[in-house]
């Protein structure tokens, strides 16, 4: 398929499932936001489920409401997981088209990537997210946890995609709940340049910055880190996380949670919430234990009597014979039962052992 049949198969995609239009902003650094669907959209757009409001990142810079933001920035909401450019990092033009659109940063890439990343500081000044209200025209409707899983064994500064998080549900919750494309990309941008910082660089340093910009809330920040914070490894990132959760997404119904495995590394301690592939632990059935019980008791009583008659005599020697193939039997089911507990405990220890140092983020309502 060509580039340009790909490119307006995504377009006709665009127009028809996703209604939504850009929001004018007299600033330059205008971000695209999102009107709530008319009605009657939401049971059109069924038909395209699954689905979320935001094209491929390679034909982001196709789309309308991206063409609208500030020619001092690439048009492409994607540039950092596909060219090698950050949005917030003052470059001033994007790489040539011809480059290959790549939807997450491979990991030949993560290097230059984050070279120009971690010359700006995620929170001095605080992202122009933080200082844009939640609009009240959104229905800010309650949804299921969605979730966006990292790359297989690496660390936080190349891990996520600079995608959304997948939706079974049309539209998707960001575009009900006022979260525009940029304001997820640079979140996400944040996360790998503060996966990338050491312990001597910790974030919490840059609290006061926000605190004058956003007000006295800011210095309520500290109390709720270190009451949720739970690694050290992790710390920068779930620092910057529980800040934009103050700052961007509480006030738009929602909130985001760091998983690495099943295990959160922020929020409530009770909390049940677990990543997709993390099953209930596997429960041993123990069938073929019992059914041999029963029948060894109703031959005892006439084993003392004499005079047996050679036909009972025959008899009763074949019932023994018969409860004796039985218990064999049965003792064949329990070790073959036994056998594929084990290999099933075994599979399922060795998913987990595969997922357990995989980080995901959850995407939940308030």
């Amino acid at each position: 398929m060509s580039n340009s049949h790909h490119h307006h198969h995504h377009r006709d995609v665009y127009e028809q499932g996703v209604p939504y239009t850009s929001m004018p902003s007299p600033t330059p650094s205008a971000y695209p936001g999102f009107l709530p669907p008319p009605p009657g959209a939401e049971g059109a757009q069924r038909s395209h489920s699954p689905s979320h409001p935001y094209l491929h990142p390679g034909d982001m810079r196709t789309s309308p409401p991206y063409q609208q933001i500030s020619s001092s920035r690439p048009t492409s909401p994607s540039g950092v997981g596909s060219r090698g450019v950050s949005l917030y990092a003052g470059a001033s033009q994007a790489a040539s088209a011809s480059d290959p659109q790549d939807a997450s940063a491979s990991p030949s890439r993560t290097g230059g990537i984050l070279s120009k990343l971690i010359k700006r500081d995620p929170l001095n000044p605080p992202p122009p997210s933080f200082s844009r209200a939640a609009d009240p025209r959104f229905p800010y409707p309650a949804f299921q946890p969605i979730w966006l899983h990292g790359l297989h064994k690496k660390h936080l500064e190349a891990c996520f995609s600079l995608i959304p998080p997948t939706s079974f549900v049309n539209p998707h919750p960001f575009a009900t709940h006022d979260v525009g494309e940029v304001d997820w990309v640079r979140f996400l941008e944040d996360i790998q340049i503060a996966g990338a910082l050491t312990g001597q660089q910790r974030l919490i340093s840059n609290i006061a910055p926000i605190s004058m910009h956003v007000g006295a809330t800011g210095f309520l920040i500290t109390k709720a880190i270190e009451g949720r914070m739970k690694r050290k490894k992790e710390q920068p990132v779930t620092e910057l996380i529980e800040i934009w959760n103050d700052h961007f997404f509480r006030p738009r119904r929602m909130y985001v949670i760091l998983f690495k495995g099943s295990e959160p590394l922020m929020g409530p301690p009770n909390q049940t919430l677990a990543p997709p592939g993390f099953d209930a632990p596997l429960r041993r059935t123990r069938s073929g234990s019992s059914s041999s019980s029963s029948s060894s008791s109703s031959s005892s009583s006439s084993d003392g009597r004499k005079g047996k008659s050679k036909a009972e005599r025959k008899a009763h020697k074949q019932m023994k014979k018969g409860q004796k193939e039985q218990r064999r039997a049965d003792k064949k089911a329990k070790r073959a039962q036994e056998k594929a507990d084990r290999s099933a405990s075994k599979r399922e220890k060795k998913k987990e052992k595969s997922l357990k140092d995989t980080y995901s983020l959850a995407v939940c309502a308030l």
